[in-house]
């Protein structure tokens, strides 16, 4: 049987081409408003995807890896972004940024020996980590770096991301839309 997208699908799809388009207008043209709209747009998509998916019942497990597969290529092109127009804030905080970045790519790293694919659980903390990062980067990007916000964007971040790595080892395939570790523990009592 032939695959039918859905609308989910083809949003998760504009999200990769909205990062496409920010790593050419950052490579290219250093246009920082421009890239800003586009990032927006992206988080946007990110949002509706997950929305539309859930309260049209349009949820698939190809749709959840593409929807993955979306945020991580959006989340690689803005965070290049962001060092290449905040580069000195950057630096200034590198040694906090990159413990974060490498546990990220460790969980990723995680999922894909264990399943062959990225976790795609898209829990609470996820949705809150997701959220709290769009917020930091658009204010960095509109406004000015907040050395507080960044602070608070990465615990969160880690928490998630600790999160993530304990369900990866306590489930033996991936599962899509779980609510978070708690609940995966209240049902195996």
């Amino acid at each position: 049987m032939r695959y039918k997208p859905t609308i989910p699908d083809y949003l998760s799809l504009l999200r990769i081409l909205i990062a496409i388009l920010l790593a050419l207008i950052v490579l290219f043209k250093g246009e920082k408003i421009i890239f800003g709209i586009l990032m927006i747009t992206g988080f946007l998509s990110d949002f509706l995807d997950g929305y539309i998916a859930r309260h049209y019942n349009q949820v698939t497990t190809r749709g959840a890896s593409l929807d993955s597969a979306g945020d991580a290529i959006l989340s690689l092109i803005v965070i290049l972004g962001i060092v290449h127009f905040e580069t000195s804030f950057i630096k200034e905080h590198l040694y906090s940024i990159i413990p974060v970045v490498f546990l990220y790519f460790f969980q990723l790293a995680f999922a894909y020996l264990k399943y062959g694919n990225s976790s795609s659980f898209h829990t609470y903390a996820a949705k809150l980590a997701a959220g709290i990062q769009g917020v930091f980067f658009t204010v960095i990007i509109f406004f000015k770096p907040l050395q507080w916000l960044l602070y608070i964007t990465l615990i969160i971040s880690v928490l998630e991301t600790l999160e993530e790595i304990i369900l990866i080892k306590k489930l033996n395939k991936p599962q899509t839309d779980i609510k978070g570790l708690y609940w995966i523990l209240k049902e195996k009592k």
